[in-house]
């Protein structure tokens, strides 16, 4: 909100948009199982939550691999591409949809917090438009951000928009204590 806020005080036009990525998030699910098949056959080196999802991906077909591939991206398509293209500059998120936590708290791989974890930044990936992270403070001493995401083949615009924002005030990067 500070970010948004700011670039209104700069001039620019803000609205809320609508952000439904759970289509995203569980065709993601799939993919991800179905790439993890591909590890090596001994998977004791791995903890047990990756190779519970490596043997789940050994039991997805080749189509099943496509439709979730597929879905995932025509959802993303509709909650970011389509409104890039019939009505906005930019979209502005947070880079998480958690506030920052130590590693060791950081939630399992393609559980529900995980989704909502990655919910920003997953469906611009699966959209293909390009993005950027930018510094927007800390949070108990961990660093927070903001995501902007831009139009098709528009990167250069996209990182003039970003260097305008990161100028402002509280949007340039600050060190965490303890990493000098």
């Amino acid at each position: 909100r500070r970010a948004a806020a700011a670039l209104e005080s700069a001039g620019h036009e803000v609205e809320e948009i609508g952000w439904d990525t759970e289509p995203v998030a569980q065709g993601y699910g799939v993919v991800r199982r179905a790439s993890m098949a591909s590890f090596p056959a001994d998977l004791s080196t791995f903890g047990p939550g990756i190779q519970k999802l490596a043997a789940q991906g050994r039991g997805l077909s080749a189509m099943d691999y496509f439709h979730a591939f597929e879905s995932a991206t025509e959802a993303a398509n509709h909650a970011v591409a389509m409104q890039l293209q019939t009505r906005y500059d930019f979209i502005l998120t947070p880079t998480l949809g958690m506030l920052p936590m130590p590693i060791e708290k950081v939630p399992p791989f393609l559980g529900d917090e995980w989704a909502r974890y990655t919910q920003f930044v997953l469906p611009v990936s699966f959209a293909r438009v390009p993005a950027i992270s930018i510094p927007a403070g800390l949070h108990e001493g961990l660093p927070v951000g903001v995501q902007l995401v831009g139009k098709f083949a528009q990167e250069y615009e996209l990182l003039d928009f970003a260097e305008e924002l990161e100028a402002m005030p509280g949007f340039s990067f600050q060190r965490p204590p303890g990493l000098e």
